[in-house]
């Protein structure tokens, strides 16, 4: 009997060494080396200079340990991801194949069941135990003991539901760890303020140099925690999102169309993920308020357009029939979920707008609230899709990420206002702009 061995565990492991091993080289060969030296460059100016504002580097910024464990699980968990992506890919596959060979308007009888499943049982043993063969050797044989056609199709979809669960439990140690993400960011918050605490006497006699050190310390490990978290809680979403639409009318084109949808608008909003740095480095310098939110305003729009004319224009075919290979009918699934998720590009640059002056603000709290908020909105209407059953399942899940995200950037809004506030004043204050005449962001 040929043995089963752990290769999933084997995996699992050995891409955790691999990315702690690429990680730390490349801490102890380019991170923390260039962020030394910029430390040193910028405590010697601060010396010379009193007036000298210190600039955020992005080297500064990863240099601690929390930040380098944050890497290194956010890798192991994308590492995970991809295994299940290729898992998923290999399954589609089987199809396309046509395991069962029946012509249009032929009848199955129960005593034909048995030289069909041999055909299954032809093919190669990684192949028999996918979703697809299994499933249809199921229906097969119950059709064959009971002469039912009804007890064979609930066969079939106990075996379809029972590999959802499944999935769906494999995918905790990928909730785990971007639920420790955060954590060991807080570690980091409260490993700098420790040592800030433990230096007070120093800025006490007027050397502060040490304190801001330690503070920084303490935001930055925040800051890259959530940030990475953020993706990686969006990455999980989607195979949430897909065991939803396994539940919901058209649910074979849903999953079909789900990546190709999932994937373009993840590189519309990478753009809003990426503006959430600009913020943090840029919102702290005077008179950059105005500038920044103007800038805010014309991402959201142009990212919203880039989208609309994608929808809206023969872009759309050339996208998801040449270069997706989708068909006739996915594609306009396709194109008709583009128009739900419309407002999802402008939603994540508010959201990084809203989020970098909470950061500026050193107040990251509001961050985990509104994470919470977006998971909660989108496994409740998940939920109400799957209970209705009257609506297919991409266009619920499109309709979760855009009511997930908009309650997300409402609570940002309601928790960065105080920063807001504050900057806006400080700017309208240098520029000679009465404060009355500006609004709130």
């Amino acid at each position: 009997m040929k043995k089963d061995y752990p290769v999933e565990f084997v995996y699992q492991a050995l891409s955790l060494i691999v990315a702690l091993i690429v990680v730390h080289a490349f801490y102890v060969a380019v991170v923390r080396p260039r962020a030394d030296t910029i430390l040193a460059e910028q405590t010697a100016q601060m010396q010379g200079d009193p007036d000298y504002v210190q600039e955020r580097s992005i080297w500064v910024i990863i240099r601690d340990f929390e930040q380098e464990a944050c890497f290194v699980l956010a890798l192991w968990a994308l590492a995970i991801m991809a295994l299940k992506g290729a898992q998923a890919a290999k399954e589609r596959k089987l199809l396309q194949e046509d395991l069962v060979p029946v012509s249009e308007g032929t009848k199955i009888l129960p005593e034909d069941a048995r030289e069909y499943a041999r055909q299954i049982q032809s093919l190669p043993a990684a192949d028999q135990r996918a979703l697809l063969p299994r499933a249809l050797m199921a229906a097969l044989d119950r059709f064959s003991a009971t002469r039912d056609i009804q007890n064979a199709s609930t066969t079939s979809h106990a075996v379809c539901d029972a590999e959802s669960d499944r999935l769906e439990s494999e995918l905790s140690m990928v909730r785990y760890i971007a639920w420790a993400i955060p954590s060991i960011g807080f570690l980091g918050t409260v490993r700098g303020i420790g040592e800030a605490l433990g230096q007070a006497h120093k800025a006490v006699e007027g050397d502060i140099a040490g304190v801001t050190q330690s503070l920084g310390v303490a935001f930055n490990s925040t800051f890259i925690a959530l940030l990475i978290s953020i993706v990686l809680m969006f990455l999980l979403a989607l195979p949430i999102g897909s065991a939803a639409m396994s539940r919901m009318p058209d649910d074979i084109p849903s999953l079909a169309v789900w990546p190709v949808v999932g994937g373009f608008l993840f590189i519309l909003r990478s753009l809003g993920i990426a503006y959430n740095e600009v913020v943090v480095a840029l919102l702290d310098i005077p008179y950059s308020y105005f500038n920044l939110r103007r800038f805010t305003h014309i991402l959201a729009i142009v990212t919203t357009l880039l989208l609309a004319i994608l929808a809206a224009t023969p872009l759309s075919n050339l996208w998801f029939r040449n270069a997706m290979g989708l068909s006739d009918e996915l594609a306009t699934l396709s194109r008709a979920a583009f128009w739900l998720a419309l407002p999802i590009p402008a939603l994540n640059v508010f959201q990084s707008w809203y989020q970098g002056a909470i950061v500026v603000g050193r107040k990251t709290r509001g961050v985990i609230e509104a994470t919470i908020i977006y998971l909660i909105t989108s496994g409740l209407v998940l939920i109400i899709g799957v209970r209705w059953g009257n609506i297919s399942g991409i266009y619920v899940a499109i309709a979760a990420l855009a009511l997930s995200m908009t309650t997300q950037t409402a609570w940002l809004w309601f928790r960065s206002r105080p920063v807001m506030l504050q900057v806006q004043q400080r700017d309208a204050l240098e520029i000679s702009i009465p404060t009355a005449q500006v609004g709130t962001g």
